[in-house]
């Protein structure tokens, strides 16, 4: 499974449009610390305990994203690049 499993790299991004970019997403994101802990954007529960510890002031502060589904890696690396989501 491991193998299907595309990552993405980010910067700094204002944390309520990547949340945006997270929910147009088809399958899980997962969002990797440096320590390996895996945060799924997907589940509510995990951003309101998660989120705190990658945004400083309003803002994202850049890290590592898995996602399982190649179009939502599509979606979060053309984000990253543009700001926009394609519909």
């Amino acid at each position: 499974m491991t193998g299907n499993i595309r990552q993405v790299e980010m910067g700094k991004i204002d944390v309520q449009e990547l949340l945006t970019a997270v929910d147009a997403c088809k399958g899980d994101v997962f969002f990797v610390t440096d320590e390996g802990d895996k945060i799924n954007l997907k589940s509510q529960l995990c951003r309101m305990v998660g989120i705190l510890k990658v945004i400083e002031g309003g803002q994202f502060s850049g890290g590592r994203f898995e996602c399982q589904n190649t179009d939502d890696a599509s979606l979060l690396f053309r984000f990253n690049l543009y700001r926009t989501i394609e519909k």
